[in-house]
């Protein structure tokens, strides 16, 4: 049986798991005798650092800590910052896991409580929630072109992207402030991130990404005084990547995994300045140009050759985005006694995608921590939630879509409206790509089926492209068999090929 056909390799992504679990945080903290004792505290803050994602024995395994910084008044009256380190380790069951998975892990969303048990002691209570995805990769070949007649239409195909490679690279950076006497003696409160891209090339086996890393930073001198300072740290990483060449697509997100701060004396002599270690984790997808048959639009063949076919995840559109949208928010206090508003920090973001009347709309709320002190020069602490929605146009693209997106805080204002009211500016930062997804089934194998093989034994088979009029009785005796051996395999009852069409028979 002889049929010539073309064959080519596609590589697809198979997501084995994509899972959300809860990370507890419990701590208990006793103050070291540096330390002035507990008498109110403004607020607690914590950030999550997965340190490795690894697959072990079909389980995902995820190591990390989490830092807590606890703001509180001392009985001298000082603003003072106590910060605990607590690791986890956290293990995911996963069937039929392999090394060469690729696996992501990403922790957002820290609600942490915190309370004075006694002046020298503070106990912790919160939760984080790690975002785990593991996917692997396999490579499939597809039917990408038959002789004329065996399937009518399979020249009509769809042009889209089709995957080459995948990948998640880890790099480290380090952000660091020029030297200034304002740091002398400060503690590190909080910190924030905003890594954004700006240029992807592709060049054979190789992509550059170009960006940037923004580090809001805020601290508290020794003086009880808050400093608010942003650190903009370069990103130039050359990732090898199997796939590439000059006409492909990459997508790719940046994500902080990890984050060290402190504040050291550049000499013995001069004043401190802050320094913080990130580990940057890039995941990225590379696409290129290509086109596929699908088989419910190109599948006519006769009923005697059975075929094999697999869904594929087939991308027709990609969008990037890369906006910025601000967000205003008005907030009520009980107390009518507001000096100023001492601090405003975002704790965490929540954000959640659809597509509706061809717009992508993204929905969520922002948490804030705020820090007021009164005319009596007391500090208090407060907590609002502020709601968002943004819409984008994307009126090209299917119903069917797959959002990869980060969103940060690129900028913060505020502003006191009376003494019982602050108003809030956020401009969050939207930055990824959208796909246009659809599920296409396509001709991975052809063979024949097993009426077939049992009708013919091991005799030749011939496949013939017959035209529209030809006499069955000119085909049979051309390739020396009989009219009954072809009507009875193809299922001809006329004289005469009705319509052009492809004919199975048996040499005699």
């Amino acid at each position: 049986m002889n049929i010539e056909l073309t064959s080519e390799k596609i590589l697809t992504r198979k997501e084995k798991i994509s899972v959300s679990v809860e990370q507890l945080i419990e701590n208990d903290i006793s103050l070291a005798d540096y330390y002035g004792d507990i008498v109110k505290i403004l607020g607690c803050s914590g950030s999550t650092n997965i340190f490795s994602c690894n697959i072990i024995s079909d389980k995902a395994v995820i190591d990390g800590n989490t830092v807590i910084r606890i703001t509180y008044i001392d009985s001298d009256g000082k603003t003072e910052i106590l910060e605990s380190t607590i690791p986890f380790n956290r293990s995911i069951d996963i069937r039929n896991a392999s090394e060469t998975d690729t696996i992501t892990a990403v922790c957002t969303g820290e609600q942490i409580n915190c309370r004075a048990i006694n002046p020298r002691r503070a106990e912790i209570r919160g939760s984080a929630t790690l975002y785990i995805r593991v996917s692997g990769t396999e490579v499939i070949n597809y039917i990408s072109e038959v002789p004329e007649g065996f399937c009518h239409t399979l020249k009509s195909s769809y042009e889209g992207y089709l995957l080459e490679g995948t990948a998640v690279k880890n790099f480290s950076v380090t952000a660091e402030c020029d030297p200034d006497e304002k740091f002398d003696g400060a503690k590190i409160s909080r910190l924030g991130f905003l890594p954004v891209i700006n240029e992807i090339k592709t060049i054979k086996n190789k992509m550059m990404i170009k960006g940037s890393i923004s580090t809001t930073l805020v601290c508290i001198d020794k003086n009880g005084n808050y400093i608010n300072e942003r650190i903009l740290t370069p990103v130039n990483q050359i990732f090898e990547i199997e796939g590439t060449d000059e006409n492909s697509v990459c997508c790719a997100s940046l994500e902080i995994i990890s984050a060290e701060g402190r504040i050291t004396p550049e000499t013995a002599q001069s004043a401190s300045f802050p320094e913080i270690a990130l580990t940057v984790s890039a995941l990225i997808d590379v696409f290129s140009k290509g086109e596929l048959s699908p088989v419910d639009e190109a599948y006519s063949c006769t009923h005697e050759l059975s075929t094999d076919e697999k869904k594929i995840r087939f991308i027709s559109d990609i969008k990037k985005l890369n906006d910025n949208y601000p967000v205003t928010s008005e907030f009520e206090f009980n107390s009518h006694n507001i000096e100023k508003c001492e601090d405003v920090a975002v704790k965490r973001i929540k954000y959640s995608c659809r597509k509706e009347n061809n717009e992508l709309v993204i929905s969520g709320n922002i948490n804030y921590g705020i820090i007021l002190a009164t005319k009596e020069n007391e500090k208090q602490y407060f907590e609002r939630i502020a709601d968002f929605e943004f819409k984008k146009g994307l009126s090209d693209l299917s119903s069917d879509i797959q959002p990869v997106l980060n969103i940060h805080v690129n900028a913060l204002t505020f502003s006191q409206k009376s003494n019982s009211s602050l108003s809030v500016t956020t401009e969050l930062h939207t930055e990824g790509f959208v796909y246009s997804c659809s599920n296409i089934n396509i001709i991975s194998s052809i063979e024949k089926t097993a009426e077939l093989r049992k009708a013919t034994s091991d005799s030749i088979i011939t496949v013939y492209f017959a035209s529209e009029g030809e006499r069955l009785w000119d085909i049979a005796k051309e390739h020396h068999t009989g009219i009954e051996n072809i009507r009875q395999l193809n299922s001809i009852s006329s004289d005469f090929i009705e319509k052009d069409c492809m004919l199975i028979f048996e040499q005699e």
